[in-house]
Formats: structure tokens, sequence, C-alpha cells
């Protein structure tokens, strides 16, 4: 995968430091978010025939691309490596219309021409590309009347980014929702509504609205104590990308990026650093639940990023990005 030039300055600076943010971005370096170590295309002799013929159907195919945006080239190979993973005990979640393999899609150009954020609390965000999809709601998050939904797309099983209880009143008001959740957090919904539980690899499809999903593990709180899964999602193949607890790097240039600011397990400078890695044309600050300044913390990532690149959203208002 090509390295854009800043990359390597930025992870120079990160090793000169001994940041640990030079750990997850030679991690991501060496093996790209798309590859796992031992993940191999799903067999397509497994496929659901409905399944796939829905799939293929679903994806536009000749869809226009904002111009100076590199589309996302390489589908991320999904990570089949879970033996016990949820979903191979669900077959139902197979025949999801929305749920497409990398390997079935065409080469889609799915975009918009603008993306609608609301920020509603820590990192907790609504995105509408075309579609309405509603991203990691916590208990640090005001989205109970939030109505209209396409999706629910939760990134870990951290409560500051799914409240179990009120999601479930969500989904009640939202019966059109689907409910997407990565595979360490499929515990922690079971006794909600049918979800569908993804890996590293899959695409989904909202109306004309993409998300391919990356991921790993959630960064790192302390040296090697190991964290839980965490699932990036990348909208409309960059039009916007929400990492979740994490420092990943896509492998598609990204548009507009949230970029959380505060938590044990990052530092500002670390949040910086992610933003110079990424190198979006926006950045729209989150996890800012625990600080009592965020506005503080907002303002020193604006300072030490490029002029106009960070964009403060008030809380509950929706803003064109």
């Amino acid at each position: 995968m090509p390295v854009p030039a800043s990359y390597d300055i930025v992870l120079s600076f990160c090793k000169s430091m001994s940041s640990p943010l030079s750990r997850t971005l030679h991690t991501a370096q060496e093996c790209p978010p798309e590859r796992t170590a031992t993940g191999q295309p799903r067999d397509r002799a497994s496929r659901t025939p409905s399944a796939t013929a829905s799939a293929s159907a679903a994806i536009s195919t000749a869809s226009g691309y904002r111009e100076g945006r590199r589309r996302l080239k390489t589908r991320p190979i999904r990570a089949s490596s879970y033996p016990s993973s949820p979903r191979r005990k669900s077959p139902s979640i197979e025949g999801l219309p929305f749920l497409l393999y990398g390997n079935d899609v065409p080469d889609a150009r799915v975009c918009c021409d603008a993306v609608k954020l609301t920020h509603l609390g820590h990192a907790c965000l609504l995105v509408e590309t075309g579609a309405r999809l509603l991203l990691d709601p916590g208990t640090m998050s005001d989205f109970a009347g939030v109505r209209d939904l396409d999706a629910v797309l939760v990134t870990h099983q951290h409560p500051d980014h799914l409240d179990v209880t009120r999601l479930a009143a969500l989904l009640a008001a939202n019966p059109g929702a689907s409910l997407v959740v990565d595979v360490d957090t499929a515990s922690a919904v079971e006794g909600l509504p049918d979800h569908a539980v993804v890996e590293p690899g899959d695409r989904l499809r909202f109306g004309a609205t993409t998300v391919d999903v990356f991921g790993g593990l959630h960064a790192p709180v302390y040296g090697d104590v190991p964290g839980c899964g965490n699932a990036a999602y990348l909208i409309d193949e960059g039009a916007f990308f929400h990492p979740g607890d994490s420092f990943l790097v896509p492998s598609s240039e990204v548009d507009v990026l949230a970029v959380a600011v505060d938590g044990p397990w990052l530092k500002l400078a670390e949040a910086v650093d992610y933003v110079r890695a990424v190198d979006p044309r926006a950045a729209v600050p989150m996890h800012e639940g625990e600080t009592t300044d965020p506005a503080k913390y907002f303002g020193m990532l604006a300072a030490f990023c490029g002029k106009g690149v960070v964009r403060r959203l008030d809380e509950g208002e929706a803003a064109d990005v």
C-alpha cells in the first residue's frame, strides 16, 4: 500500500519521541487494516446465493466521485480468523440485504457532495450523506430524540460508546434502523433486536451510502495490556471516517475525520499526530465528555494542525462540513 510522505514524516517524529502512536502507526504500515495475519477472503461457495445476488444488485457502480479525493481502490479483506465469531452462530445475519462481502462488491464510486454532521456529545455523531447513520450512542451523549435512522453503528463495547439501555429505546423509536456492532460487542447487545456483527473487510450499504469496515484493537491504555476489539467506519469511501478509540489510518484518503481529543488512552499530542497522518480536509473533535474544559482541547488541536482544518461543532446543531 503506498504511504503518503506526510505519513513517513509523522511516523519518524513519533518514533523519535517514543510516542505510543508510533507503535500504532508502525503496525498499520506493516500490517494494513484491510489485512490480518491470518485473514482470507470468504469462500464464495459458502455464500447464500440470494444474499450474493441482492448484494450485487444493490451497489451502484457509476456514481461520480468527489474531485481531488482518491477512492478506495482496495477492498479490505475480511478477518475470517474468528472461530467463535457470533455471526458464524447466526446464519440469519448472512441474509441481511445491507451486508456485502469485499470480494463480491464491484468497484463502486459512491459519494455525496456534502456531509452533514451533528455532534451529540462525546463520540456520538449523526452522519447524513443520503442515509442517516448514528455512530456510538454512549452514556455521555444525548441521542434519545433522533429519528428516521437507517442504521446505528457501534465501534466498540465501552459504555461511553454504547449505552445498551437507552439504545433499546432508540431502536424501538426507529424500527427501520439496522444495528451494526463489532465482534466483541455482540454479547452486550444479545437482548436487542436483530443486529449485524461486522468484521474488518465488510462493506455495508444503506441506500446510496456505503460503509467500509476497518478495524483491529482499541488503542492501548497502558503498555501491553490487551484491549477490546474496535471497528472503524469509512463512509462513502472517505467522505467521513470514525476511528472509534483508535489511531487507525485507512488506506483511502479521508475528507472529514472524527478525532478524539481526550481519554485514558491518548494525549493531545497524539491526536495532533493522528490528524497530520490522515491529512483530512477537515477534522472534527470528539471524545471530550470526560474533560471539564473541552474548548481548551479543541483550541490546542486547532493550533497545531493546518489552518482551518479543525472544525468544532456546536453540540446538537447540524452542520455541513
